[in-house]
């Protein structure tokens, strides 16, 4: 019986070990760049003092401005109330799965994707559409914004759940997001104590 040539031993180290530190290196890279892209963002619109105006295919109200306007992936988490039972009962109840009667309710969450699609953000409200659906919220309706390095999240005011936008830069889209929520008019913020912060 051969023995494998030191070469060949080599090789598939390199090939077992490879793959993980490539998906390392590739992962750092991205960050990188979204760090950098957010914070040259973020010096902009420090030194224009405005959110700049994006071109968008929604029909926009009067005194409506889109500032994003981009591919995203929706993926909704719904709250859902379940009944917890007391443990299965002993015996023949028992074996047979039965369970006692009484309990109580506990909430647990269910995600789904909803679907690729088109998000706009702008000074009133944030619209996804996509070929099977199109919701719409009004700013007002957001208690909370999150974001990590592939999705924004969002908390709503009065409906279990949260919602969940993948971006090509989450940081930025979130803070286009807050940024609408915190002024009246992100066209100008002339006199206006802008309030960007970024997390590495």
């Amino acid at each position: 019986m051969h023995e494998p040539s030191p070469l060949i031993l080599v090789v598939a180290a390199l090939l077992v070990l490879g793959g993980p530190l490539l998906r390392a290196s590739v992962r750092s890279k991205r960050r990188n760049r979204i760090l950098a892209e957010a914070r040259q963002f973020m010096e902009s619109v420090q030194q224009r003092r405005a959110l700049s105006p994006v071109p968008t295919a929604l029909t926009l109200r009067p005194g409506e401005h889109a500032f994003y306007c981009a591919a995203s992936v929706l993926r909704e988490t719904r709250l859902v109330q379940l009944d917890q039972p007391h443990r299965a009962g002993t015996g023949l109840a028992g074996r047979l799965g039965l369970r006692r009667v009484g309990g109580h309710s506990v909430w647990v969450e269910s995600s789904s994707r909803t679907g690729s699609g088109v998000l706009t953000v702008t000074n009133q409200r944030l619209v996804f559409v996509s070929r099977a659906m199109a919701r719409s919220l009004l700013l007002d309706s957001i208690a909370q914004v999150d974001s990590d390095l592939n999705w924004v999240e969002l908390e709503l005011q009065d409906e279990p759940g949260r919602l969940r936008f993948r971006a090509a830069n989450p940081l930025i889209l979130a803070a286009i997001i807050r940024l609408c929520l915190q002024v009246d008019n992100p066209l100008d913020l002339a006199d206006t104590t802008v309030h960007l912060t970024l997390v590495d």
